[in-house]
């Protein structure tokens, strides 16, 4: 994960069965995504290959939570490329 990102995001290396049961990632072999409102609740939930719809929703989602808070701003001087590869990863 990029260092920009890191306040992002959570990593956990170990074992954690109880933190996985509770936010009900039951598969290893995937990657999760977490969308959480201001005050911590979870507001979109995905794991696995995102489809355009799925993709979408959460677009949406994200600017419902983000008022005034437009996605070019989110992405300027990065250029999306973690966008485009993470788009050309679920087409596959």
């Amino acid at each position: 994960v990029p260092e920009y990102k890191h306040k992002n995001y959570i990593v956990q290396f170990g074992d954690c069965a109880k933190f996985r049961d509770i936010i009900r990632m039951h598969n290893k072999k995937t990657g999760y995504a977490f969308l959480l409102d201001g005050i911590g609740r979870v507001r979109f939930a995905g794991s696995g290959r995102a489809s355009e719809d799925e993709l979408k929703l959460l677009i949406d989602f994200v600017n419902e939570l983000t008022p005034g808070l437009k996605a070019s701003k989110l992405t300027k001087g990065k250029k999306n490329d973690d966008t485009s590869k993470r788009n050309s990863n679920t087409r596959q």
